[in-house]
């Protein structure tokens, strides 16, 4: 067994010591379900009431079959293919004697057992405290918030254009955006569906200017690039630059390269202060082309004129040193003249304040719509569960019940987590200190990280690695085996997506180191290969070429009996009102191993959705926002009419539906 085999068996052992808290990584394939699941039930085997225990989900899927694995090992129906099997089979048992002690009754109530995706926690959260939370009661989640971004956009601008405390905001933003009123709109709805970036740091919230924390935030970031630009240019390399620069500097023309005109006056040494960064960027504009590679000839007009001898020398020994420049030297210097002054334009300052009023007018608006259409979105649940456990900086009665109940929490997909749902662990693990019989286990994989669209960010993974979480420290541990690919595909992952990720964490930056895997599937035969996919609609051709590539494996392994289908409509798609047809792939041949063709209604909706967005994004905007208004005018003239208008409401709608599906699958 190698180290690393060695160090992934210790570790999933050490997972089960449920007296200590854990932060683990866990690739793909490393078999983590399998660890929350055993970590969940013996956690069980030590409390007095199962709801003691929560485990938290990212999706739905991964809440189900968690909880499948669970009713399985409690239930003594998991099939054993592995000791890790027989395992969870081990602790099944042992959970069912303890629940027949206790008398917990989960085979009558599997709702017993806490095993939920987060945002059906903050949900149970909020509607627990409706008015404490602002939640309002049962606020259901809306599939697509857009129209009520939309909605909430448009009324800050309609509410702003008339408020004398917002008009001149207002006015300002729109003149800068050519008047157009549309496109503010859209930028504002966008701004909502990522407010739980922005909102809390909004200054005014806190009384303070937001210029100069803008420029604080800027200083600290081109500082900290400048000097780390710096430091991978060599000494003798500084010293030749500024020579060169000091005399360029003389002869160049301060319009047309202002930075290496800084270099006149009296010689001084160059550091890596952001007070240097112009005489930097000189630096780099005698060293880079436009283009950003290495220069091969300087002229009069950076600095060097014909007739100078001393000028030509320098010229001559600079550019037989950029003739050996490394690649990490380049791309230091095309940092530097990348990196800007940090300060905010004196034109763009009234602006930032505008705006940051407009969206905090527009945040409050959205409030309002959510109330009125009896619909949110996550962030907005998310809010609503923290403002659920903490009025006035105080615990509310939930929080304290809570924090008297809950004993152990499982996280898994720690990675995606957004701040709303960082804080929300923060507060219930406010209280918990190392050894209070109270434990934490976090499980994710920052590599893996892909709700960047929800506001999750990857590096609270690397902080809370480091530090820990509201004061409780967690012991860090990692899975490296891979049950899942086959060896060669494991080496070649660890090769190429070794030289992709960086060497170190990096959390402002949102970078993660690669952390290798072993494969434990020895038996698995293959070699991995790339293939490129080409095409004007990338999702069908990537169907069509993984199809191929099944039917090929189907009838190059014999015995082998694996229904093979492509998607696809054998003779196109024809739109109802252009009669334009889609062209559709070459049809394959039958009970010759080719893929046969099948009919689809959910392709042939999406086709004619496809026809139908040939239409402007603001246009299909503007046509959500009217159908939302149409439907829930119905609704309301439902209710008034009854129960009866209602289901005949709904009876016309689907006989509707039905007939759009028939037309377009013709």
């Amino acid at each position: 067994m190698s180290a690393l085999e060695t160090a992934d068996a210790e570790a999933r052992e050490r997972a089960l010591d449920v007296a200590q808290s854990f932060v683990m990584q866990a690739p793909a394939g490393s078999g983590k379900t399998t660890v929350l699941t055993q970590r969940y039930l013996k956690l069980l085997t030590t409390v007095d009431e199962p709801e003691q225990v929560l485990a938290i989900t990212f999706t739905r899927k991964a809440a189900g079959e968690m909880r499948e694995r669970v009713q399985k090992a409690l239930d003594g129906d998991l099939q054993v293919r592995s000791p890790a099997d027989a395992l969870t089979l081990e602790l099944g048992a042992a959970v069912r004697a303890h629940a027949a002690r206790r008398g917990w009754g989960i085979d009558d109530s599997v709702a017993r057992l806490r095993i939920q995706t987060i945002d059906a926690f903050n949900s149970y959260l909020a509607n627990s405290l409706p008015i404490t939370s602002q939640n309002g009661f049962g606020r259901g989640i809306a599939d697509a918030p857009d129209d009520l971004y939309a909605i909430a956009a448009r009324e800050t601008l309609r509410h702003a254009e008339t408020d004398p405390d917002l008009r001149k905001d207002f006015e300002l933003i729109l003149r800068r955006l050519d008047d157009s009123w549309q496109r503010l709109e859209q930028l504002i709805a966008g701004m909502l569906s990522r407010r739980a970036e922005w909102l809390p740091n909004l200054p005014q919230l806190s009384g303070e200017d937001l210029v100069p924390r803008i420029e604080a935030s800027l200083a600290a970031i081109v500082a900290e690039e400048l000097a780390a630009a710096a430091a991978a240019l060599p000494r003798n390399f500084i010293e030749q630059a500024s020579a060169l620069a000091q005399f360029a500097a003389h002869h160049v023309d301060p319009a047309a390269l202002p930075d290496v005109a800084l270099w006149r006056g009296p010689p001084t040494a160059l550091t890596p202060a952001i007070g240097d960064l112009p005489r930097w960027r000189g630096i780099a504009a005698l060293a880079l082309t436009r283009e950003g590679t290495a220069r091969r000839r300087l002229t009069k007009d950076e600095g060097i004129p014909s007739d100078s001898v001393h000028g030509k020398a320098l010229r001559d020994d600079w550019l037989a040193l950029l003739v050996l420049i490394d690649p990490e030297q380049l791309a230091a210097l095309n940092t530097i003249a990348a990196l800007p002054d940090p300060e905010v334009p004196e034109r763009a300052r009234g602006a930032l304040d505008a705006l940051a009023k407009l969206l905090l007018h527009s945040a409050t608006q959205l409030t309002r719509i959510f109330n009125l259409h009896g619909e949110c979105d996550h962030p907005e649940i998310a809010g609503a569960a923290r403002r659920a456990l903490v009025e006035d900086s105080s615990p509310t009665p939930l929080a304290e019940r809570l924090g008297a109940r809950l004993m152990h929490i499982l996280v898994d997909e720690f990675q995606d987590t957004s701040r709303d749902q960082y804080e929300l662990l923060r507060t219930l693990t406010q209280d918990w200190t190392s050894g209070d019989g109270r434990t934490l286990f976090l499980v994710g994989d920052p590599m893996q990280s892909i709700y960047g669209f929800r506001n999750a960010e990857v590096g609270r993974f690397s902080t809370v690695r480091a530090a820990g979480l509201a004061g409780l420290p967690l012991t860090a541990l990692e899975l490296r085996r891979n049950f899942r690919s086959a060896p060669g595909l494991v080496h070649w992952c660890n090769e190429i997506f070794a030289s992709v990720f960086p060497v170190a964490d990096d959390v402002r930056r949102s970078a993660v180191r690669h952390l290798a895997s072993v494969p434990a599937r020895t038996q698995l035969e293959g070699v991995p290969s790339i293939r490129r996919v080409e095409g004007t609609d990338c999702a069908r051709a990537e169907a069509a070429a993984v199809a191929d590539l099944i039917a090929g494996i189907k009838q190059t392994r014999a015995g082998a009996r694996w229904p093979v289908r492509r998607c696809f409509h054998p003779r196109g798609f024809e739109h109802r009102r252009t009669g334009q047809r889609a062209p559709a792939p070459a049809r394959g041949t039958r009970g010759a191993g080719g893929p046969s063709h099948t009919v689809h209604r959910r392709e042939a909706r999406t086709a004619g959705r496809r026809h139908r967005g040939s239409r402007s994004g603001s246009a299909r905007a503007g046509a959500r926002v009217a159908a939302r208004s149409r439907r829930l005018a119905r609704r309301a003239a439902c209710a008034v009419r009854g129960p009866g208008a209602r289901r005949h409401h709904h009876d016309r709608r689907n006989r509707r539906r039905r007939v759009d599906r028939l037309s377009l699958a013709r």
